[in-house]
């Protein structure tokens, strides 16, 4: 990554929020026939295994301990399962576009929480300002008529909600345990987010979840691979010297990526409303990633 702390910074932002934003077109794919449970499971299973991989391959060394399983216990449920679940129910009822969209409320969350919750991240005027012109965009690109206009369903939006929620939980959790070893942690946070998803598929979901087409297996294998193990591993290495509101901007560029796939692959549309939202939305990641960071006791 580039030396310059602003380039580096923007550099994780894009890197990731590509991965991610890709993630909401798999969803849509898998979602199409198999149950959010099994979705949950696969995407765990197959990061974990990638996670995995990459440890075997670089002879990386894992030091797990009692508070280490505790952040990945955290993390398995709040950046993992959970929001899994929710989003693929959310994403029968709406569109991969409209999806992501309604999730780049995350950082607005992480602000609010880690006002309260991190000592070092209270809200200055500037951040102030970035996560009201995000909520400004936001509120143009989620309105009543562009859900309405896109074909969703309240419940859909209002799932999507909790699931930016949840992720938000896990940002500001992580960036109080920033000196957690990142692999080891993603690895466990995978274990921890299959293992669940896997109790509740098998007790809830009938066997034919797992009788999927090809494509759908190929949804799950890019869910978790580049929208789960790859992307989860950076965002915590970008903990490591970002702040939590800076890193949870990731969740404002998720939606352009989101859209771009969604225009292309799915044919879903996005109208003049959406684009100027998307403007405003940029103008809100300006504000907050080029803040610099408030020290505790700092006035």
């Amino acid at each position: 990554m580039a030396r310059d702390p602003r380039l580096r910074l923007w550099g994780y932002l894009l890197l990731i929020s590509a991965g991610w934003g890709s993630g909401f077109l798999m969803i849509k794919v898998a979602a199409s026939s198999m149950p959010p449970f099994a979705i949950a499971t696969g995407r765990g299973a197959v990061s974990a295994a990638a996670v995995l991989l990459f440890v075997l391959a670089t002879r990386h060394r894992l030091r797990p301990n009692l508070l280490q399983l505790r952040h990945m216990a955290v993390l398995g449920t709040f950046s993992g399962w959970l929001p899994n679940v929710l989003s693929a129910i959310a994403m029968v009822e709406i569109g991969s576009a409209l999806a992501a969209m309604i999730q780049a409320s995350t950082p607005l969350m992480v602000a609010l929480l880690a006002h309260v919750f991190l000592a070092d991240e209270r809200l200055t005027a500037r951040r102030g300002t970035g996560v009201l012109v995000g909520l400004g965009g936001i509120f143009l690109l989620v309105g009543p008529a562009a859900v309405m206009g896109a074909g969703g369903t309240a419940r859909g939006g209002v799932l999507m909600v909790l699931v930016s929620l949840s992720y938000a939980i896990g940002t500001v959790y992580m960036r109080r345990a920033r000196n957690a070893e990142p692999v080891a942690t993603v690895l466990g946070q995978q274990v921890f987010s299959m293992l669940p998803a896997l109790a509740l598929a098998l007790a809830f979901e009938p066997p034919s979840a797992w009788q999927q087409p090809t494509t759908v297996w190929l949804a799950i294998l890019g869910l978790g691979v580049v929208a789960s193990a790859v992307p989860m591993v950076l965002f915590l290495r970008m903990l490591a010297f970002a702040a939590a509101t800076q890193a949870s901007s990731v969740g404002y560029l998720m939606p352009l990526w989101a859209a771009a796939l969604g225009i292309l692959v799915l044919g879903e549309h996005i109208g003049l409303v959406a684009a100027a939202g998307a403007v405003v939305v940029l103008t809100g990641v300006w504000l907050v990633t080029s803040a610099p960071a408030r020290q505790a006791g700092s006035s």
